[in-house]
């Protein structure tokens, strides 16, 4: 096929990537605006924390429904690649109800008897194709429990917009820092070596403590800054993974499953891939 043949769906595609792009710079700046932190000393002296300052709570739901539709429009992409591309090429007239005329996903080899009505018109060599990126047709998917990329994509568009439960984290790995410690005499300094930092999990909520720093000797001050950003998490089946990410590897593996079965010019897609 064509790029041309297929122009709807990349329209679909292209929307998602744009929705994907949308809420990562959402996510950005929200944090650069509302997120800080600040070095508190402990009362004795002999350690310190960062705190976690929270200006204004993410705007959860909108951030929802931005993933949310991004989510459909490749689930979209993949049934209108069937509906309106592939089904009008079969050569009966005895096509199932267009309401069952949609991509097959199907994790389960005794499932796909029933989930196959839907496209068993569909002429080779397209049928074999969506046969054979089917989750259930890769080796180690029963024994490893892995999910497939379009499990994945099943299960998050399944979820209904206000029930996908989207939560922010900090990822503490990340936090970027730059301060010095000064203590009140050289022998606090000499019995507080090596340091006994702590890199905290902390519940994302104003006064969480990220950082504890415990000291033998007491500390005169601590100066300098830290720069922390958040991520926004969704929970796949017990997989906390952050939202731009699985949006970006589910678009380039919807991508890579319609040029397989469309049979696509992949430098021709690439290059339409990288257009605005």
């Amino acid at each position: 096929m064509n790029m041309s043949d297929v122009d709807k769906q990349l329209v679909r595609l292209k929307r998602a990537d744009n929705l994907g792009l949308e809420i990562s710079e959402k996510i950005k700046e929200w944090s650069q605006n509302n997120l800080d932190s600040k070095i508190v000393l402990a009362e004795d002296r002999r350690g310190w924390h960062l705190e976690l300052q929270v200006k204004r709570e993410p705007p959860f739901d909108e951030w929802s429904m931005l993933f949310s539709d991004s989510i459909g429009q490749l689930r979209n992409a993949l049934d209108n690649l069937v509906f309106s591309v592939l089904t009008p090429l079969a050569d009966t007239e005895d096509l199932p109800n267009s309401k069952l005329i949609k991509f097959p996903i199907v994790t389960k080899a005794q499932h796909w008897k029933s989930a196959r009505k839907g496209i068993k018109h569909i002429p080779e060599p397209y049928y074999s194709r969506i046969k054979q990126v089917q989750p259930f047709m890769r080796s180690d998917h029963e024994s490893t429990g892995f999910l497939d990329g379009l499990e994945i994509l099943q299960l998050l568009s399944n979820s209904d917009k206000h029930n996908l439960q989207i939560v922010p984290d900090i990822n503490t790995s990340d936090i970027q820092h730059d301060y010095s410690i000064e203590y009140a005499t050289y022998k606090d300094a000499q019995i507080s070596s090596p340091p006994q930092v702590e890199i905290l999990r902390p519940v994302f909520k104003d006064g969480s403590h990220l950082v504890r720093h415990q000291s033998k000797g007491k500390i005169k001050s601590v100066e300098g800054k830290f720069h922390i950003e958040s991520r926004v998490i969704v929970n796949i089946e017990g997989i906390e993974v952050g939202i731009t990410q699985i949006l970006s590897e589910l678009w380039n593996y919807t991508a890579q499953i319609m040029i397989l079965i469309a049979d696509l010019p992949h430098e021709e897609f690439q290059a339409w891939a990288k257009s605005p």
